[in-house]
């Protein structure tokens, strides 16, 4: 007797766990395999100082690449790191730096999480095995301009907002060791002429 009861439990777990690993496509599904990436306008440099997709309801998330110059091209993703199994986030912290303006932004934002589950459910349910979505892009632009896509095999653009000015100290901004104030200009003026062609710099310095 003992022995039939065990083996209802076993097959009853796993049976549940069966079912929660076949949740792929299912309406109620809100963990996906995702990753973030970033981008910024084509001829205006930028560089993400920090920034953060917040898991839903948590203090903590998957973090957006930083470090670098930003060239690419807005909605065009342009660095990735390893993808993780998570839920989706609601909120998106982000610090970053304009060259063309000499100005770092700040801000934190919601995100439209229903939404972007939506999105990320329908891309399962359309192709299972490759989902049309799977991953989570910050675009950042001149005059703090932020931006979120759900990206993939498609994009989408979820959020649009504008982040405040900030005054940061460019040695740990940067995490370069600056030893004036002279020496953080110098660095910062000489990332446009290495960032932009020759035509797109005389086109920004029109």
């Amino acid at each position: 007797m003992m022995r039939s009861f065990i083996i209802k439990v076993n097959l009853y777990v796993f049976f549940i766990l069966l079912t929660g690993c076949n949740n792929v496509g299912n309406k109620n599904m809100t963990e996906f395999t995702w990753s973030a990436t970033e981008c910024a306008p084509k001829g205006y440099p930028m560089e993400i100082i920090s920034g953060t997709f917040l898991f839903k309801g948590k203090d903590h998330g998957l973090y957006v690449p930083d470090g670098g110059t930003l060239t690419g091209g807005w909605g065009d993703p342009l660095s990735n790191h390893g993808s993780i199994s998570h839920c989706l986030p609601d909120r998106l912290k982000i610090t970053f730096f304009s060259y063309a303006e000499k100005q770092f932004y700040q801000g934190e934002f919601q995100l439209p999480c229903d939404k972007i589950v939506a999105l990320f459910q329908a891309g399962v349910k359309a192709n299972k095995e490759n989902p049309t979505y799977s991953k989570m892009m910050v675009g950042i632009a001149p005059g703090g301009v932020v931006s979120a896509w759900v990206e993939g095999r498609a994009g989408v653009e979820v959020f649009f907002g504008q982040a405040e000015k900030v005054e940061l100290d460019p040695s740990i901004a940067f995490r370069l060791p600056f030893s004036s104030v002279e020496d953080s200009d110098a660095y910062i003026a000489k990332q446009l002429p290495n960032s932009l062609s020759p035509e797109e710099l005389a086109s920004f310095e029109k």
